[in-house]
C-alpha cells in the first residue's frame, strides 16, 4: 500500500512540475494581438487617448436674465465710476474688487464715508455682513446673505440707494449720468435711445455681472477626463469633498458648487444665531478671504477646522 501511495505522489507531483514549467514557458511566448500603451500617456488629456468620464461634468444652468455686449460694456463702465454714488466716493468695485474675487477681502463690508478700496478700505459705516463674490453670480436666483433680491437687477439696485452704502438719490444719479456724454452714446448704444433710467442702470450693472464667470479652473479640466489636472492631493481632496464623511458636494454641487439655498450650519456669530444663510459658490473661494457671512473666518483651513468639527459630532 505504502509503495502504491509513493508512486501516486510521485505521479502528482511530476505532473505539478509539468505545468509550472509550461506556464513558465508561455510567459515567453509572444502575443501578436497584445497592444503595448506608454504610461505616461494615461490621464495626460492627450489626444492619443480619449479623455475618461469622470462623471463630474455638469451644464451649467442658463444665465438668469438677458444681455447683450452693449449693455455689459456700459455696466462695466458703471461698476468701476464712483458717480454712482451720492458723494462720488463709492463704487461697485470698492466693495466688489477683481483682485479680492470681486468681494473686497474684508471682515464686513465698509460703506459710506470710507476711503480707499478692497482691505485697505477704512473709516466708513461698518455694514452687518462680509461681501459675497460676484463671480458666477448670473447663475445664481437668489441674492443676499438672507436670499431676499429674487433678481440680479434687485441685487445691484439695492445698494445703489440704502443709506448706508451707496446712498444715492435715483433722479439725482440720472441727471448726473445725463451730463456726461461718455454715458449718453453708451446708454444709446445699449438700448436704441438716449434715454437714461434708475431701471436701465440697474439692467446694465446686471448685464455686467452675468460675465464674470468662471469656467475654466483646473476642476473644470479634470471633470473632462484630463486626469493631471489636479494634483494627487487636490483628487484626494475632492474624493473626499464628495465623501459621505463630510457630504460638502450636498450644498457645493458642481457646475456652481452652489445650490442657490439657505442653510444653517451653526456658525458661531455673537448672540450664537441659528439664522439661515445663502450657500455661497466656492469658484475662487481661495480669492475671496475671510469667509462666512460675519467673515468670521480669515482663511480655508479655519473654515475646515469648523466644519471637521461637525461633522465629528454626526451620529
Amino acid at each position: 500500500m505504502k509503495k502504491i501511495l509513493k508512486w501516486l505522489f510521485g505521479i502528482i507531483g511530476g505532473l505539478l512540475i509539468l505545468l509550472a514549467v509550461a506556464i513558465l514557458i508561455a510567459g515567453f511566448i509572444p502575443v501578436p494581438e497584445d497592444q503595448v500603451f506608454d504610461p505616461a500617456d494615461y490621464g495626460t488629456g492627450s489626444s492619443s487617448i480619449q479623455p475618461s468620464n469622470t462623471g463630474l461634468q455638469r451644464e451649467f444652468p442658463a444665465l438668469n436674465g438677458v444681455t447683450s455686449p452693449e449693455m455689459a460694456e456700459l455696466g462695466r463702465m458703471l461698476f468701476f465710476d464712483p458717480v454712482l454714488s451720492a458723494n462720488n466716493d463709492i463704487s461697485c468695485a470698492t466693495c466688489h474688487h477683481p483682485d479680492y474675487g470681486f468681494a473686497d477681502g474684508l471682515r464686513v463690508a465698509m460703506g459710506a464715508g470710507g476711503e480707499g478700496a478692497g482691505p485697505e478700505r477704512s473709516g466708513g459705516t461698518p455694514l452687518a455682513r462680509n461681501t459675497i463674490s460676484l463671480w458666477n453670480t448670473g447663475y445664481t436666483k437668489i441674492f443676499f446673505w438672507d436670499g431676499s433680491a429674487s433678481s440680479l437687477e434687485e441685487q445691484a439696485a439695492t445698494p445703489l440707494t440704502h443709506p448706508d452704502e451707496m446712498a444715492a438719490d435715483p433722479e439725482d444719479l440720472v441727471t448726473e449720468l445725463a451730463a456726461i456724454s461718455g454715458y449718453v452714446e453708451l446708454f444709446n448704444a445699449a438700448y436704441g435711445d438716449n434715454q437714461i433710467t434708475p431701471e436701465r442702470v440697474n439692467e446694465a450693472l446686471a448685464a455686467f455681472e452675468r460675465t464674470l464667470t468662471s469656467q475654466d479652473s483646473p476642476f473644470d479640466h479634470y471633470a473632462a477626463g484630463e486626469f493631471n489636472a489636479l494634483s494627487p492631493a487636490q483628487r484626494r481632496g475632492l474624493n473626499l469633498f464628495r465623501s459621505a464623511a463630510t457630504r460638502c458636494f450636498e450644498c457645493h454641487s458642481a457646475p456652481t458648487f452652489s445650490t442657490d439655498t439657505l442653510r444653517v450650519i451653526g456658525v458661531p456669530d455673537g448672540d450664537m444665531s441659528s439664522d439661515a444663510f445663502k450657500v455661497p459658490s466656492l469658484r475662487n473661494v481661495a480669492l475671496s478671504a475671510p469667509y462666512m457671512h460675519n467673515g468670521l473666518f480669515a482663511t480655508l483651513d479655519e473654515v475646515v477646522g469648523i466644519l471637521r468639527h461637525r461633522w465629528r459630532k454626526r451620529p
